[in-house]
């Protein structure tokens, strides 16, 4: 019940407001993200990926399509720390990492979810590369990349 309450509420606050402040860039590439498992006391364990495609990006943030919000039971959105993104851009992977601050089913028939992600770091090599790719799908009278 309450994924229904969230899905109604945030589909009715994009009708208030918009807000993401920056401009996106409509674009499908593929990615994984990470998190570090625990052994069972507390040190680190191996690392879990998750692999999707994004929907759109931005100079701040990406939004990753997956299947599932959780690896190994585990929510990747839950606990406000920053995971490890790769991203695969056409010219090679690009690191980084997000904070994956929101998430949302997509449709009824379990079409997997969004996640909304703000990108808290990113190297500067890497930040070059990505913005220079978002800066070129966003050049006058192109929406996407798919046109």
């Amino acid at each position: 019940m309450s994924e229904l309450v969230r899905s109604v509420v945030s589909r009715f606050s994009r009708f208030i407001v918009d807000r993401r402040g920056e401009p996106r860039v409509s674009v499908r590439l593929p990615f994984s993200i990470s998190i570090q498992g625990t052994n069972g006391n507390g040190n680190g364990g191996r690392e879990r990926l998750l692999e999707g495609y994004t929907r759109d990006v931005s100079a701040g943030g990406l939004g990753l399509i997956v299947n599932t919000v959780r690896i190994d039971g585990y929510c990747i959105v839950v606990d406000g720390r920053p995971r490890r993104l790769v991203l695969q851009l056409p010219d090679g992977p690009v690191t980084m990492l997000v904070l994956p601050f929101r998430s949302e089913r997509l449709g009824d028939s379990g079409a997997g979810y969004i996640i909304g992600a703000e990108i808290t770091d990113i190297g500067e090599e890497d930040r070059q590369r990505y913005l220079e790719y978002v800066l070129s799908g966003l050049k006058p009278g192109r929406k996407s990349f798919f046109t």
